[in-house]
């Protein structure tokens, strides 16, 4: 797994963005890694919230979707 971008790849999908061919591939290959599956898995069921983050997202602008659960 490439630690480095892992992240952006997540942010890339989360964000709806279309890739063109190579980058298309290599983002789909991240994701379907049992490591990234594995990372999305834990973080969506962390119950664990910073109340002043929280509070600072919430004057940014309107939340369309919360994908934690």
């Amino acid at each position: 797994m490439d630690a480095f971008f892992a992240p952006v790849v997540f942010r890339l999908r989360t964000y709806g963005f279309t890739l063109p061919g190579a980058a298309r591939d290599y983002a789909s290959r991240m994701l379907k890694l049992e490591g990234m599956q594995s990372w999305q898995a834990d973080a969506l069921v962390e119950p664990w919230r910073e109340a002043g983050h929280e509070r600072e997202i919430a004057t940014l602008g309107e939340c369309l979707e919360d994908l934690r659960r």
